[in-house]
């Protein structure tokens, strides 16, 4: 059909039943894929009560005009359809409600039932023993709760005490060892000291002049030598100053101790 470039077609319709009547022409247009308009007219002999197109519908939800262009829009959900939509959910709850008044008609049947046999227990005689036996359950396990706690208590009085866990001690061949490398080495030398394990970290707390450390009770086995003796006597007094930098050069692990004790000397106040 040529319809694209705003030309009108017209649809004609069969008027043979009644030549006669009068002859109504209606103009409509309906929106295409491409975005142009399709535009046709449709005679009729009778006053058009709906959309001539299946599936369409007026635009603006009337009846077709005869004195303007009618916009279709496409609405496959027509009145039949809705129709059909509330017939089905008539149909839906009228079977509801036909199964819902066979439940509890079958309900009353099983009531009248037990009504009639006194016999057989009730919902609610069954919940009442049920209620029953988890009152005498909870009282019995309350009786013996506490019963269970004085033997749990007893138990942990009758297990013996645990000893405190001592500080694994340094053998003594090896504390004479490390006096010995204090006593006849004049340069303390880092990595040396490290391999005496009563020595470990005593360089580094010289270093940074960390004298609390110094002082510290695990170093109280190296008191066999004199210079550590010296250098223990001297941090005392010292041990309220502190120090923002090292005592070596960033890389160097040697401490001559002769020197190091004598400048530390220099610091204090002498007694009067």
């Amino acid at each position: 059909m040529d319809t694209i470039d705003n030309k009108v077609t017209e649809v004609t319709s069969d008027t043979s039943a009644n030549p006669e009547t009068e002859m109504f022409a209606y103009n409509f247009r309906v929106k295409l894929e491409n975005g142009e308009d399709l535009k046709f007219r449709v005679p009729s002999n009778v006053i058009m009560m709906d959309s001539p197109l299946k599936g369409y519908k007026s635009a603006n939800g009337t009846r077709p005009m005869l004195d303007t262009t009618n916009r279709l829009v496409y609405s496959p959900l027509d009145k039949s359809i809705w129709r059909r939509m509330l017939i089905f959910c008539g149909a839906s709850l009228l079977v509801g409600l036909l199964i819902g008044a066979g439940v509890m008609f079958s309900i009353g049947k099983v009531s009248t039932i037990f009504d009639q046999n006194p016999g057989v227990p009730t919902v609610t005689e069954q919940e009442e023993q049920v209620v029953e036996e988890v009152a005498e359950v909870k009282e019995t396990k309350e009786e013996v709760a506490p019963v269970e706690a004085k033997a749990d208590s007893a138990k942990a009085e009758e297990k013996p005490a645990v000893e405190p866990v001592k500080a694994t001690a340094v053998p003594d061949e090896k504390v004479q060892a490390a006096v010995k490398y204090l006593e006849e080495t004049p340069v303390w030398n880092r990595t040396a000291m490290e391999e005496h394990a009563a020595l470990k970290g005593l360089w580094d707390a010289l270093n940074t002049r960390s004298f609390r450390k110094i002082l510290d009770k695990k170093y109280d086995c190296l008191n066999g030598s004199a210079n550590f003796k010296q250098l223990r006597a001297v941090a005392k007094k010292l041990t309220s100053k502190t120090w923002t930098s090292n005592y070596t050069s960033p890389g160097d692990e040697d401490i001559t101790i002769e020197p190091y004790i004598k400048k530390l000397e220099a610091l204090t106040t002498p007694a009067n």
